[in-house]
């Protein structure tokens, strides 16, 4: 992608057009995050690691997941490590949720609170600044929580499937997402980020050996997750196949940043992906919290066998 491609978007997108949030009114005019240079670099960041960033990963985190067990004769002790990657990951979720969730509701505001310019991004709107940067920060932040793995193995804790497809998938999936510059991605990495606050939160109590009592509800709001996930891409979809101006944005300047992607094929991946999150945990949810003799559900989120364990099989969620 060329500097000039940039500057046709920055034709057809003036300053004037974009929705100006809290934060970003707070800085001055020239202010760098408020000019068109933040957009063209971040464009030109995301450009050239489309799919090797992501994929490459991957590839390195399923080998870590495969191998690296055998190497790891006993447990390691890494309790305060795990409070503070916790607590770090919880302090970033805070960091790209306040952005996320004052502008959307900034541009949501200044469209008459209209579901349509939210889940579309209509011909002529652009969404560019700090939420731009914001979105790149949320797509690498899924290589980051990576880490939650290689602590269960250090620690010698089993990784399930639900843990090892999550992580690696929603990689992917919200890459896919970021690149394209798919509409309804930003409710996506709103909602997460949301979720993954109180998350990190609630595992980085856990790792200091507290007991919250709330725990089952974590589960419960990463599956209310997953069903806003599901309701928006559908709603989504039914714009798009009524031919409400609501096309992937990538395809409105091929060569952008992909080749031109597949309304049609955005459709189904996000269904699959958001359909298998949501009975996966579903089922997690059963099998963690089912009732049973000798106790309640919130006395088993307490203790999970182990009370001061950080729930292994907790999913982490997108």
């Amino acid at each position: 992608m060329g500097i000039e491609q940039v500057q046709q978007v920055q034709r057809l997108f003036p300053t004037s057009n974009r929705t100006i949030g809290f934060f970003e009114g707070l800085l001055p005019e020239d202010h760098y995050w408020r000019t068109w240079d933040a957009y063209r670099d971040s464009l030109l960041f995301i450009r050239p690691w489309n799919w090797v960033l992501p994929v490459g990963s991957t590839i390195l985190y399923l080998i870590m997941v495969i191998y690296l067990p055998s190497y790891i004769k006993k447990p390691y002790n890494l309790k305060w490590p795990l409070a503070f990657w916790n607590l770090f990951l919880c302090l970033l979720s805070i960091f790209m949720f306040v952005p996320y969730i004052e502008s959307m509701f900034a541009e949501w505001r200044a469209h008459s609170y209209s579901a349509h310019h939210m889940l579309c991004m209509p011909e002529g709107e652009t969404r560019a600044g700090i939420g731009i940067w914001m979105a790149t920060l949320f797509g690498l932040s899924k290589i980051i929580e990576f880490g939650d793995t290689l602590f269960l193995i250090l620690r010698k804790k089993p990784v399930t499937f639900l843990h090892c497809y999550h992580h690696s998938s929603v990689l992917l999936y919200a890459w896919f997402t970021l690149v394209t510059m798919f509409p309804v991605a930003n409710i996506f990495a709103t909602v997460n980020c949301f979720v993954h606050t109180i998350m990190y939160g609630y595992f980085f109590l856990t790792a200091l050996g507290y007991h919250p009592v709330w725990g089952k509800y974590v589960t419960r709001i990463q599956l209310l997750q997953m069903l806003i996930g599901l309701i928006s891409v559908i709603w989504w979809a039914y714009y798009y196949l009524t031919g409400q101006n609501c096309n992937l944005w990538v395809n409105r300047f091929p060569g952008l940043y992909i080749p031109e992607a597949s309304e049609t094929i955005m459709i189904l991946v996000s269904i699959l992906v958001y359909g298998s999150y949501f009975y996966l945990f579903l089922m997690f949810y059963f099998a963690r919290f089912k009732p049973s003799e000798g106790g309640d559900d919130a006395s088993r989120s307490r203790t999970g066998g182990n009370s001061r364990r950080k729930p292994v099989d907790a999913p982490k969620k997108e």
